[in-house]
């Protein structure tokens, strides 16, 4: 009985220890990072919110439902600047609160910033 018991306990252990992997529509992982695709690129957001946006940046537009793509902020504005390889949304955010801390529980309007993906 205790030889059942414990090929019982190791396979729940097992089974525990696995995650679902997210898949896209062709069944292949993918991953779940938030990302912007804008002008054919993916866009990550690595860096702090912050709350003045930078000079040189102007209103470009908001965010529509492909650019969005896995990030829910479609209808968002966005801004650029032509002598950067960057742009910001203006969106609700935690914090900063330090270092590379964001309060969470203190959500306010922050400029975000987003880089391509392969920088």
């Amino acid at each position: 009985m205790k030889k059942i018991f414990s090929v019982f306990l190791i396979i729940a252990l097992l089974l525990c220890g696995c995650q679902a992997v997210p898949e896209d529509a062709a069944g292949k992982t993918c991953d779940v990072r938030p990302m912007i695709y804008y002008e054919g690129i993916y866009w990550v957001n690595p860096h702090m919110p912050v709350s003045d946006l930078p000079e040189g940046y102007e209103y470009a537009g908001t965010v529509d439902e492909e650019m969005a793509y896995n990030t829910g902020l479609e209808g968002t504005e966005y801004y650029t600047n032509p002598e950067s390889n960057d742009f910001y949304t203006y969106q609700k955010t935690g914090t900063p609160i330090g270092g590379n801390t964001v309060d969470t529980t203190k959500m306010a309007m922050h400029y975000v910033q987003w880089v391509p993906i392969d920088n």
